[in-house]
């Protein structure tokens, strides 16, 4: 197998929001009095602007498999600007400081749920929500110990272990899903007036016919209800109460583990939020599972397959099948593995996806790389394992417009293969910075006296037994790789690879059973 080691700077999270809000609490009405009808008419109006919308309650699935021409996918694009605010993989989500409720820290994306299984085989009643640790925790708790907080202790018995509640995102993120929604509904009234004046005035058949007028239909009902809903449901996610804090909450903080490598020398970065029971069990069937919405997914894969085959990274015969994990409405339920993972030490490249908060859904290529030097916290370098995923960027300067895997706020973003089976989660990224990406190379592979060779590849690197409360002294294995410069390796400023670092979520489950005591089963 051919390791080369890399260097990264941790990108933090930072990116838009996510829901799960409790309802209002409903308080018994009081008797009633006769009133004529246009005083109810006008009496109910009322309640109906005071009550907030709910966006869960409002979102509908029906949208996203009702497209009628893979080109015109009108009613999808509605529901894509909502995702990120949604319960499932790729939600956005945001911690926030109990002792400055408006400070507004960095979001990141929700990679999953989770249940606990103890030792008989009983599953938890908790849904956990996974994320990463440095998204849920962030300063807010000491970086290299475990984090373990029950649900309505007191402070005093928790120690000094905080209550991290998790709530939206920022009110900037929620802000550009509006305008998403605004500007889908202005695609929505040009797809309407298509249908109406193109498409069915050119149809043959009444079946089709049939067909458009039922699509018709649903984008009328869209356009002229759903989406202005959905705008309430969105402004609902932004409310503070009178201390500034956000009315909606996801869950809060259960379980994370201490920033620190692992006995495999992962870098352990994973935090659990425990949802509250009612929440997830007043909505059955989609939400809280872990179902990714792909969309023309085959298309984006085969793109990637293309691309890379071209530059000689795939084989001329790799192929893609429609997996059987896909739904009617387009939604891949994703599956853990079957241990031990394939991909574990192996050189095989092959395409993955994934769905963040940010950058939505995107296609990489998983790197058979796996040792880096990076800077997961300030000022502290580590040798640690990872797996990178590569995407080939052709317009740097335009770089979520142009294929990266992942940006800022899709930390903790599920990462699975074509097959719907997952293979990790994200960790940190670099994108295309030249300037903060370097390789290195262990320093006995090259000559003392020939600073400019070529970087050749070095077998192993060792992983250390760290034990997660510390991190051992690294200083020495530093200084035993030689630095040499990136764009040496890729040829130029143009065709730039991004890359993203992955954790292995068989990694990622042995961490949390280690410090939880109970196995993780995927929802």
């Amino acid at each position: 197998m051919e390791t080369l080691v890399a260097e990264f700077d941790l990108v933090p999270a930072a990116g838009p929001p996510s829901p799960g809000q409790a309802k209002p609490e409903h308080k018994p009405e009081p008797a009633p009095v006769p009133i004529d009808c246009e005083e109810r008419s006008s009496q109910e109006s009322t309640s109906q602007i005071n009550t907030p919308v709910e966006l869960q309650d409002v979102f509908d699935p029906r949208f996203f498999g009702q497209n009628f021409l893979d080109k015109s996918p009108f009613l999808a694009a509605v529901n894509e600007a909502l995702l990120p605010s949604v319960s499932l993989p790729g939600q956005n989500i945001q911690p926030v400081d109990a002792s400055d409720p408006a400070r507004d820290l960095p979001s990141g994306s929700l990679t999953g749920f989770l249940r606990l299984e103890d030792g008989s085989g009983c599953l938890s009643d908790t849904i956990y929500a996974l994320t990463s640790r440095h998204v849920a925790v962030q300063d807010l708790y000491d970086h290299h110990a475990d984090f373990h907080r029950t649900s309505g202790s007191s402070q005093q018995h928790q120690g000094n272990v905080p209550d991290i509640k998790m709530h939206t995102g920022a009110a900037a993120a929620i802000d550009r899903q509006r305008v998403r929604l605004r500007d889908a509904k202005g695609y929505l009234a040009d797809g309407i007036h298509r249908v109406k004046n193109v498409y069915l005035k050119n149809v043959s058949q009444d079946s089709e016919n049939d067909r458009l007028i039922a699509f018709l239909e649903l984008m009328e009902e869209c356009h002229g209800h759903y989406i202005d809903e959905a705008l309430e449901g969105m402004t609902t996610l932004s409310l503070r109460d009178e201390s500034s804090m956000r009315t909606g909450q996801v869950g809060h903080v259960a379980f994370a583990a201490g920033h620190g490598i692992d006995t495999e020398g992962f870098w352990r970065d994973w935090a659990l939020i425990a949802l509250p029971p009612a929440t997830h069990r007043a909505q059955p069937g989609l939400l809280f599972t872990n179902k990714v919405y792909i969309g023309h997914w085959l298309e984006r894969v085969k793109t990637k397959v293309r691309q890379t085959q071209f530059a000689g990274r795939l084989p001329d015969g790799y192929t893609i099948d429609v997996p059987d994990a896909m739904d009617d409405v387009d939604f891949m339920n994703v599956q853990a593995p079957h241990p031990p993972m394939l991909m574990r030490r192996s050189t095989r490249v092959r395409p993955v996806v994934k769905r963040g908060s940010v950058t939505g859904l995107t296609v990489g290529l998983l790197s058979p790389i796996e040792a880096v030097v990076r800077r997961p916290l300030p000022g502290v370098d580590v040798v640690t394992w990872a797996w990178p995923v590569l995407s080939f960027v052709e317009n740097p300067e335009y770089a979520l417009q142009s294929n990266v895997f992942s940006s800022s706020g899709d930390s903790g973003s599920l990462v699975f293969d074509t097959d719907g089976v997952a293979v990790g989660m994200v960790d940190a990224g670099l994108g295309v910075n030249e300037k903060r990406r370097r390789t290195f190379q262990h320093h006995q592979a090259a000559q003392a006296d020939s600073a400019t060779a070529a970087p050749t590849t070095y077998p192993t690197v060792s992983p250390f037994p760290g034990d997660g409360l510390y991190l051992p002294d690294q200083s020495a294995v530093l200084d035993d790789f030689m630095r040499w410069d990136v764009v040496s390796l890729e040829g130029g400023p143009k065709n730039v690879t991004d890359i993203t670092l992955i954790t292995p979520i068989d990694v990622v489950f042995a961490s949390i059973e280690k410090v939880t005591g109970q196995t993780p089963r995927m929802v």
